[in-house]
């Protein structure tokens, strides 16, 4: 009898919290829906308004965009078209294959580095990735000043670490140019802290960048905001202080305003800066200063050297 006279009171109180717990996901689904418009119309305007933004910034600026594993190919391709607006080349996008950062195939990456080196290219003293870092941006970059690695050598290159899965080259030529800066495309953080898999993937990937950089006029590490919290490549970079002194970050790469930054602190890279940009933790302004308008490349943008071969 005491259940049944208690039944249908906890019955009702259960509805009633139900039917507000329903009203109140209804209204946060619905404040998501007036945020994600504000955002769309925020990208739509930067979008048309992206010629006068970066129009001619990256005029005789060669592009590599390099792909971490696990990076969103929309944002590369974003990218690459905001590359494209400003008036630079991309000659090719990297993706770089979880394979190349796992321990267990160092031998093979050192194996494939003393087999593919090209002539003259010298090797910094750290991890195999480095050094794997050091002979692909020898191949696909150029520095100022620098004559580019023969092409056919580059082919030679990046097919042999393609052949292993370590890498694949997409959108290039059979020989592409040398490139004069890079992007790096960052992979959101992942949920759970990172393990010591994860760990040496993003030391190997910070080792990288700091290859791209000394091989090529600048190096942007570029990634939605969920590569700038605690695992993100965007927000370990800006930890490491050595590194963030020389190479420009951005953590909303994933929107418009984002692929500006991208290109702006290209141009800032080219020019002899570098940056922290976006909205995210570390972040020091939304974009770089974008200076004075111009159509004509700086002294330090002038094209690289014709590659040979």
């Amino acid at each position: 009898m005491g259940t049944a006279a208690l039944n249908g009171p906890v019955l009702d109180g259960l509805r009633s919290s139900n039917a507000g717990l329903i009203s109140d996901k209804r209204a946060l689904e619905s404040d998501v829906r007036l945020l994600q418009a504000d955002v769309d119309t925020a990208d739509d305007l930067v979008r048309a308004m992206s010629d006068e933004l970066v129009g001619g910034r990256l005029s005789g600026q060669r592009v590599l965009v390099v792909l971490a594993p696990g990076a969103d190919s929309r944002t590369a391709q974003q990218i690459a078209t905001a590359v494209d607006d400003a008036g630079g080349a991309v000659t090719g996008r990297l993706q770089l294959q979880p394979a190349l950062f796992d321990p267990e195939s160092t031998q093979l990456v050192e194996d494939l580095v003393a087999s593919v080196l090209p002539a003259g290219v010298e090797l910094p003293g750290d991890s195999a990735v480095a050094r794997a870092g050091a002979v692909l941006s020898a191949a696909l970059l150029v520095a100022p000043g620098a004559d580019p690695v023969d092409r056919d050598d580059a082919q030679a290159v990046v097919s042999a670490f393609a052949e292993v899965d370590l890498v694949g080259l997409d959108d290039a030529g059979e020989t592409p140019a040398a490139a004069t800066l890079a992007v790096l495309v960052a992979a959101p953080a992942p949920v759970e802290p990172l393990d010591d898999e994860g760990t040496a993937a993003i030391e190997g990937l910070l080792e990288l960048s700091g290859q791209l950089h000394a091989r090529s006029s600048g190096v942007v590490v570029a990634g939605p905001s969920e590569a700038a919290v605690e695992g993100g490549l965007v927000r370990e970079l800006r930890s490491a202080s050595a590194l963030d002194a020389m190479i420009s970050s951005v953590d909303n790469a994933d929107r418009a305003v984002g692929q500006v930054a991208v290109v702006l602190a290209l141009r800032e890279q080219a020019d002899g800066g570098s940056g922290r940009y976006g909205g995210g933790q570390g972040a020091s302004a939304p974009v770089p200063d974008s200076g004075t308008e111009t159509d004509e490349p700086a002294p330090e943008g002038e094209p690289a050297p014709e590659p040979q071969g």
